[in-house]
């Protein structure tokens, strides 16, 4: 039975206390209009890596996970939703998408008759994948943001480069708030973060 992203989400607000969601934070203290449940961390991940297409440019990358800016007044890295690469076939024509995952949770399987669905990351764990593969110089970390501009919320999305081994400084923008998306990778050889 495929696992439906709304349920992740709820779960994933039950975590508040050990992660902040700000974008969420942000929507509900600007109070636009009425979608402004729909605005998380998360939503703006997933909508990221379809506009960046980053599966396309690196096939390393299995999936991607939140970590705090090097500026960050919190240095929690724990959050219990990764973002996954879902590859799905049907017949000849292949599919690539992103979905919502709890960590420690099932595994999903969005698999339906003709339809087959395989995630990369969960091949990972056969030689022990536990952490974020570090790559000094990675140039497809994602900074997802949203600001307020004339009334209305807009989205920003650009890659970001990592450092020696840290994580780019938080964007400081007047009616805007940014989060931070690290690649994980399938590479038996990273560093774990």
């Amino acid at each position: 039975m495929p696992v439906h992203q709304s349920d992740i989400v709820q779960k994933a607000r039950k975590h508040r206390m050990r992660c902040i969601d700000e974008i969420r934070e942000f929507a509900l203290k600007t109070q636009l209009n009425s979608e402004v449940e729909s605005y998380t961390s998360f939503y703006l991940g997933l909508e990221a890596i379809k506009k960046l297409k980053p599966y396309e440019l690196d096939e390393t990358i299995v999936g991607y996970e939140k970590i705090p800016f090097r500026n960050d007044y919190w240095r929690s890295s724990y959050f219990a939703v990764l973002i996954l690469k879902e590859v799905c076939v049907l017949g000849a024509v292949s599919t690539t998408n992103s979905v919502l995952w709890e960590d420690k949770t099932i595994k999903l399987n969005n698999t339906q008759r003709d339809y087959v669905c395989e995630y990369p990351f969960y091949d990972m764990f056969d030689y022990g994948y536990f952490g974020s593969c570090v790559r000094p110089g990675d140039t497809y970390l994602i900074l997802a943001g949203l600001c307020v501009e004339d009334g209305k919320y807009i989205a920003d999305y650009l890659f970001g480069t990592r450092y020696v081994h840290q994580a780019p400084d938080k964007p400081i923008i007047s009616n805007c708030v940014y989060v931070l998306f690290q690649p994980i990778r399938e590479n038996k050889d990273c560093k774990e973060v």
